[in-house]
């Protein structure tokens, strides 16, 4: 008895030991993470300080695309935001100026730049490399500035309004091009990779020609919102980033019989179309 007693006293105190450690390598990374604040925010403003340097941000971070729909709109709103910021001083300031929040596997960042503006930076993990915040400056998933700290929050709900109109216009363009034919050729043609092949773009055609009393009787809104406040769950949007590229998806639910229009991209570039269930 009393020898069952110690092996059970052995695996208690085993699995103690091993939530004491597990504890504290979470807290190792917490601390980490929380030591590369620095270092990446520093690294985020240099790249930024430059056109290219803005580009390449954007295309080495895709979730930047949760925000500004392209590298052009990312660029302009990074010269624009910016301004007011100025730069960061050359040590890390105490107090409020540089606020971090930070787990094991992500990391926000608040900001105050010598000019009086405030930067917005958040990290995953999962974006970044197997060291998890470094290559410095990568993995970042949301970056933005304000001139003060309470206009972060707003800025941040006007990028998503402004990201979903300019997505919803690229569906809209999409369907209203099937409304014709003289629309279905223009669709092919600027986009060459959709159908490359004559009988591909002939059978497209068709498609197209089969769906369309169903389409122009049942057209999307013009507007995001539009769609958004029409009726419940009759419009989605999802944009997914894996190693084998970006895919943004938008369907509209046609009343008639429940189908969905749906337009695909992958990399920004038209990739399918459907309508079905």
């Amino acid at each position: 008895m009393a020898a069952g007693s110690s092996r059970w006293l052995v695996w208690i105190g085993g699995i103690a030991a091993l939530g004491v450690l597990l504890v504290l390598s979470l807290v190792l990374r917490v601390q980490q993470n929380d030591s590369k604040a620095w270092p990446i925010a520093h690294a985020v403003i240099e790249r930024l300080a430059t056109e290219q340097g803005a580009r390449d941000l954007y295309a080495k971070n895709p979730r930047l695309g949760d925000s500004y729909a392209t590298a052009d709109a990312f660029v302009a709103a990074m010269a624009a935001q910016r301004g007011a910021f100025g730069a960061l001083p050359a040590r890390r300031p105490d107090g409020g100026a540089f606020q971090v929040e930070s787990d094991p596997e992500s990391l926000r960042v608040y900001a105050k730049g010598d000019g009086g503006g405030w930067m917005q930076l958040e990290v995953e993990r999962s974006d970044g490399s197997a060291e998890g915040h470094a290559a410095i400056g990568e993995g970042i998933t949301y970056l933005g500035f304000a001139k003060d700290e309470a206009g972060l929050e707003t800025l941040r709900k006007s990028l998503r309004e402004v990201r979903d109109e300019a997505r919803w216009g690229r569906f809209r363009s999409v369907e209203q091009a099937l409304l014709t034919d003289e629309g279905v050729r223009a669709l092919l043609q600027s986009n060459p990779d959709f159908a490359k092949e004559d009988a591909a773009k002939a059978a497209f055609l068709k498609q197209a020609q089969d769906w369309r009393p169903r389409l122009a009787a049942a057209p999307p809104p013009e507007t995001w919102k539009g769609a958004v406040d029409s009726e419940e769950e009759m419009v989605s949007m999802q944009r997914r980033s894996d190693p084998f590229g970006t895919r943004l998806t938008i369907g509209w639910r046609l009343k008639d019989k429940g189908a969905w229009l749906r337009v695909e991209w992958k990399d920004d570039r038209l990739h399918n179309i459907s309508l079905g269930d």
